[in-house]
């Protein structure tokens, strides 16, 4: 277990593993939102793995395929986490990747409004597919008036109207030591990752 500068790291060493699994863990998850900006956190995060300041989205995808790379997300109504998996032989490059992903997402037109239709047509599906439907009563009815009722995935709505600017507020406000978590698993030395 580390600290660096605020941020709680666990390290779980695996001697002679091939792969490296990281993830950067956001406090809340439902908790963070609020009716007005249900979806947001996730949104944030899906269109922050399209691409980052140095490795917009192209250059991104031909070095995580490269170096046998895999960066995604994931919302749930308890936290988001950012998620890294990684050969130990090209960590050190898929790790510049993720944490210029995590700290400078390029949040680039092209990447939110892909991130948007593909958000958008899972909402809608919602309403055709049977267990879909089950959930969207079960957050109208049980999770009604509690942390819950924040539906982590968002609404049509709220995605619709969602812009470039309230992604990178969004990101500024919870991309803060003191509400994330980073649990690496791999065969590194504490003290070289730190």
């Amino acid at each position: 277990e580390l600290d660096v500068n605020g941020l709680k790291v666990l390290i779980k060493r695996r001697p002679n593993s091939q792969t490296v699994s990281a993830g950067l863990f956001l406090r809340g998850g439902s908790r963070n939102l609020t009716a007005e900006n249900s979806g947001i956190e996730s949104f944030m995060l899906n269109v922050a793995t399209e691409g980052s300041k140095k490795f917009p989205r192209e250059t991104m995808r031909r070095e995580l395929a490269r170096t046998a790379g895999n960066i995604g997300s994931g919302s749930n109504f308890d936290y988001s986490v950012l998620s890294l998996a990684s050969t130990r032989q090209n960590f050190d490059r898929s790790w510049e990747i993720f944490t210029d992903i995590a700290l400078n997402p390029a949040f680039a037109a092209d990447d939110i409004e892909l991130t948007r239709e593909k958000i958008l047509t899972g909402l809608r599906s919602d309403q055709d597919d049977p267990d879909g439907f089950l959930q969207v009563l079960v957050d109208k009815t049980i999770n009604e008036k509690t942390a819950y009722q924040n539906k982590p995935g968002g609404t049509i709505e709220n995605i619709t109207k969602l812009k470039t600017e309230d992604l990178r507020a969004y990101h500024q406000k919870v991309m803060h030591t003191s509400k994330l978590l980073l649990i690496i698993v791999g065969d590194l030395d504490a003290a070289a990752l730190q």
